[in-house]
């Protein structure tokens, strides 16, 4: 039985820890190889339908960030990074792809920030 999670953020938690992708894999190539849960239309849309809102946030937000008015001009600004966006079932992929590989950015700075914390104490505790 698959797993239902309460956010996009929580699969793609949940996908680490199974190890069906690292974030150096998505950081370094983007979803496009294909990935457990990432390769078909009918698991991206169905991911898509599934957490929809936080998508559309995650892509209003970049949006924001870039400089541009509309979620949906910044993603299809995107095309050559996920490819041609003639269905709707290519739009959701797009939209998924584009979510997972921007939260694997954040987690990964979540996580550079901690180690940096926790070097940061280590530090403080060997002087003391």
């Amino acid at each position: 039985m698959t797993k239902i999670y309460k956010s996009l953020r929580d699969w793609v938690k949940g996908q680490l820890a199974e190890e069906n992708f690292l974030i150096e894999d998505i950081l370094r190539e983007g979803c496009m190889p294909g990935f457990p849960g990432l390769t078909y239309y009918s698991e991206t849309t169905a991911l898509h339908d599934m957490y929809e809102g936080e998508i559309w946030d995650l892509v209003h937000d970049a949006a924001q960030e870039a400089g541009v008015d509309e979620g949906l001009a910044y993603i299809t600004s995107l095309s050559r990074r996920f490819g041609y966006m003639g269905s709707m079932a290519q739009l959701k992929n797009a939209l998924v792809w584009f979510a997972v590989e921007h939260l694997c950015w954040e987690l990964n700075q979540e996580k550079e920030l901690r180690d940096t914390r926790s070097s940061d104490g280590d530090d403080d505790e060997a002087r003391l």
